[in-house]
């Protein structure tokens, strides 16, 4: 779902990435 803006915000995306596997 956030993935998409984790394009834009790498800084953001590896915690992003972080919190949707630890979601899953």
């Amino acid at each position: 779902m956030e993935a998409r803006e984790c394009t834009l915000k790498t800084t953001q995306c590896r915690e992003v990435r972080d919190n949707l596997t630890e979601a899953r």
